[in-house]
Parts: structure tokens; C-alpha cells; sequence
């Protein structure tokens, strides 16, 4: 069986292939009943393509199946369209953090839900700059999530770190954001013999 993927409220083209000799002299879909697939408001049958309107979420799958008929034999095929709807990413709050100078950090950006597609991942600085993997900083993305290490940190790397959730097709994004603080270590200075500050 090929499956089709669309987006709820699409159209996409499901295709009917065959081989042999004689070729094809007719397709014709139906329905899983039986019944003959028409040309209307959800789908147009033209020869071996059919182009079916994907209907809205909450109805995820159709079937379509294809039958084949030559001068000489007729065979038969499936194909299965399978509707998702396209949604905004939902996504987790991140912590804040608080580390050491000299330390690394890692923020953690993840999303939950289904969302369909799978989530691209953008991160951006303090200063609002888009973040690539470099020195002192790493991103590694997988399936619905994306994680951001500084390493090691410096005082410079303070402030709102802020992760961007996209769904590519339809441009929708979702943001969550957390605050860096950076503390710098305690320097021990010996003032005298038997006795220690530290600034």
C-alpha cells in the first residue's frame, strides 16, 4: 500500500501505478465499500491520478483504492491518504540557571506535543543574535527538541537566552526564553601568617 501525507485543508495527488502488456485501458477508484470515488468537492478523478482534498483535523485518514482494467485482465491497488493537522509547536518552559564562571551550562528546549511537521529549532543571545555551534557554544537538535551548551562560561554570557520553535510549513513559531546568571569564583587571598580572606 502507498501512503499519502497531507496537511489538513490540502490537496495532494494520489497516483494510481501500473504495469503491463497491454497497457491500462481504464482506472477507477473506490472507497473501501465499493462504492465509485466521483469527481466532487473532496476529490477529482482524473484517469490514474486522483487528487483528494484533505479534510479537516480530527478525521485522519482516508482510503483510496485503485482498480485497473485492460482488454485482456483487470488488477487492483491501494493507496491510503493520511491527514495531519498543521499546528503551532507547543513548547516547555525552560530554567533559569545559575553557574560559576569558568562552568558549563546547558538549556534544554523540548517540544511536547505532536506537532506536525517536526519542529526546527532556532536559539538567539542576550544581544538577540541568532547562536550557531562555535567556540564555547554547541547546538544539537533531534526530534522535537534542542539543547544549548556554553562552555566554559564567562561573565560576558549573562543575561536572556531564548529558544524559537518553527513549523516550517506553515511559518508559525513559538518562543520560550530563560535568564543566565554567571557568578565569579571567590578569590582567597592570605593576608597574614595564620589568617585568610577572601574577596
Amino acid at each position: 500500500m502507498d501512503v499519502f501525507t497531507a496537511l489538513a485543508g490540502s490537496p495532494v495527488a494520489v497516483l494510481c501505478r501500473a504495469w503491463g502488456n497491454p497497457p491500462p485501458d481504464a482506472f477507477v477508484w473506490q472507497t473501501r465499500t465499493g462504492a465509485a470515488i466521483l469527481s466532487n468537492t473532496k476529490f477529482v478523478a482524473i484517469d490514474q491520478n486522483l487528487t483528494a482534498f484533505a479534510n479537516k483535523a480530527g478525521k485522519s485518514s482516508r482510503e483510496a483504492f485503485c482498480k485497473v482494467n485492460t482488454t485482456e485482465s483487470s488488477g487492483e491497488g491501494e493507496a491510503k491518504l493520511v491527514v495531519h493537522a498543521a499546528n503551532l509547536p507547543e513548547l516547555a518552559e525552560m530554567a533559569a540557571m545559575t553557574v560559576r564562571e569558568s562552568e558549563a551550562v546547558t538549556f534544554n528546549c523540548t517540544a511536547p506535543g505532536r506537532a506536525f511537521p517536526s519542529p526546527t529549532f532556532s536559539w538567539r543571545d542576550p544581544s538577540n543574535l541568532e547562536i550557531k555551534t562555535g567556540i564555547r557554544r554547541n547546538i544539537t537538535k533531534g526530534n522535537g527538541y534542542s539543547t544549548l551548551v556554553l562552555s566554559p562560561v564567562s561573565m560576558s554570557d549573562r543575561g536572556r537566552y531564548t529558544c524559537t520553535a518553527s513549523n516550517a510549513m506553515t511559518g508559525q513559531s513559538n518562543s520560550t526564553s530563560a535568564q543566565l546568571t554567571v557568578t565569579k569564583f571567590a578569590k582567597v587571598i592570605r593576608s597574614s601568617p595564620g589568617r585568610m580572606s577572601a574577596d
